[in-house]
């Protein structure tokens, strides 16, 4: 097995198969990265001072299984922990952060999952370029970190190489 670098953590829900996705070729749930399958906390809509409509938001909320009365606390949680505890657009920083958003507003018959992205030493480069903020325009707010930052990435490889590996006697 290759060995695997953690780059971040998700708190996401399943997505059910359709009837125009073939049974043959896919279960029944999918368990996805991508947000554009699978719903995924916090994000954009969770932020106070992004742009979204209050009816999105609830929504996403709603699809994501967050009760109506936690989505309040749910939207200062992730306010105030951008850049902290996750980096654009959802990209929590470590395990305990994922639980502990998971803990506080899913009910525990909610089937949010947390998942663990990793990624093989050779696309760590490309994963680190295609994830950087692109330079900042003259007259316009810079753009934020996404995920994992490059010094988070280096600490982990420097306790990784630290470490004995699993062969060591």
């Amino acid at each position: 097995m290759s060995e695997l670098l953690a780059v971040g953590y998700l708190l996401l829900r399943r997505l059910e198969r359709t009837s125009f996705w073939s049974a043959e070729l896919l279960p029944r749930w999918i368990t996805s990265a991508s947000g554009c399958l699978c719903p995924r906390f916090p994000g954009p809509y969770a932020i106070e001072w992004c742009s979204s409509p209050e009816g999105d938001r609830t929504a996403a909320f709603a699809k994501l299984g967050v009760p109506s009365g936690l989505q309040a606390a749910a939207r200062a949680w992730a306010t105030e922990s951008f850049e902290k505890e996750f980096g654009w657009p959802s990209f929590l920083y470590s395990p305990d952060a994922a639980w502990n958003a998971r803990r506080l507003f899913f009910p525990r018959d909610v089937d949010a999952r947390v998942i663990g992205v990793g990624l093989t030493p050779d696309m760590l480069d490309r994963y680190l370029a295609d994830a950087a903020p692109p330079p900042r325009v003259e007259g316009y707010a810079p753009i934020g970190e996404t995920g994992r930052s490059r010094w988070d990435i280096d600490e982990s490889l420097s306790s990784l190489a630290a470490a004995p590996s699993a062969s060591s006697p």
